[in-house]
């Protein structure tokens, strides 16, 4: 009787300890899943990052040429406002001199 119930006991422990394993692979499988997850949305994020970050860079190579634009168009109306002066002096010059004539 003794030897009877200890091999249930056994076999009761042996169940609790297959039902536990089951339990904890159910969990590990979950876990992993939930890593997966996480993983696969840390790479999407990444990448909106690096999108992110190429627009950025985008803008400022659009803003530095806009403003280089600028500077330029700056230098070329500079350059003609100098012409334009330097065109009435000579037409006053001519002016003066055929005056004189």
């Amino acid at each position: 009787a003794a030897h009877q119930q200890l091999e249930a006991c056994l076999q009761e422990r042996h169940q609790q300890h297959q039902a536990a394993e089951s339990e904890f692979e159910g969990r590990m499988r979950a876990e992993r899943a939930l890593a997966r997850a996480l993983e696969s949305r840390a790479d999407e994020r990444e990448s909106e990052a690096r999108d992110l970050r190429g627009r950025l860079v985008g803008e400022e190579q659009v803003a530095a040429a806009a403003e280089l634009a600028r500077e330029r168009a700056e230098a070329v109306a500079h350059a003609a406002d100098t012409r334009a002066l330097n065109f009435r002096e000579e037409l006053g010059a001519h002016e003066a001199a055929s005056a004189a004539l």
